[in-house]
């Protein structure tokens, strides 16, 4: 049990010490995992370019990658089987008898569908569909904080110009300071109704 033990915390070993965080998991290179190790090396280095996968991503990222993978190959099955197997019944089992078979659902779409939620909750994380992705960089997702917390820093941004002191927004202005037609103010240029025209 103890051999077992040491096995199984093998698993965890950071693969990731040398500062690749693109590199497999340990829990990954089992070769019967060959699915979510290609899903790993197709988008570890997008994720690892964006800065969305950190050291403590990479687990998150690496279960995403066997539900992704479970769900291809359980999708799969269920095309080749179909939804339903025939199963034998309790009766048929006891007489031998031929004929005696009835329709349940191929365990294979629970496992699809189970994937696909784990997947989509997952994936959200890292943005892996346009709306995920978009509200991750509207949260600032991108900028990753500090070494300590997230395992990468950041280069400091400046903080952002006031809008208003911008060479464009100050052409917008009267001699008296006012600003005319800036953001908000288009409704100036309405046309009076048609009551007022006559």
């Amino acid at each position: 049990m103890e051999r077992d033990a040491e096995r199984d915390a093998g698993l965890f070993v950071d693969a990731s010490a040398g500062q690749d965080l693109q590199a497999l998991p340990v829990f990954l290179t089992d070769m019967r995992l060959a699915a979510a190790q290609t899903i790993w090396r197709e988008f570890a280095p997008r994720l690892d370019k964006l800065h969305l996968l950190t050291a403590l991503d990479r687990y998150s990222f690496a279960m995403f990658c066997i539900y992704a993978a479970e769900f291809v190959l359980a999708n799969r099955d269920v095309l080749d089987k179909g939804y339903s197997v025939m199963v034998t019944t309790i009766a048929g089992a006891k007489s031998k008898a031929k004929g005696n078979q009835m329709p349940r659902l191929n365990p294979s779409v629970t496992r699809r569908d189970f994937a696909y939620g784990v997947m989509l909750d997952l994936g959200q994380k890292f943005g892996l569909t346009p709306l995920d992705r978009a509200n991750l960089i509207s949260k600032h997702a991108l900028n990753a904080d500090d070494e300590s917390l997230f395992g990468r820093s950041r280069t400091p941004v400046a903080p952002a110009a006031d809008p208003a002191d911008t060479p464009e927004a100050q052409a917008v202005r009267q001699d008296d300071g006012e600003r005319t037609l800036g953001i908000g103010q288009l409704g100036q240029l309405d046309t009076p109704g048609r009551d007022k025209l006559n």
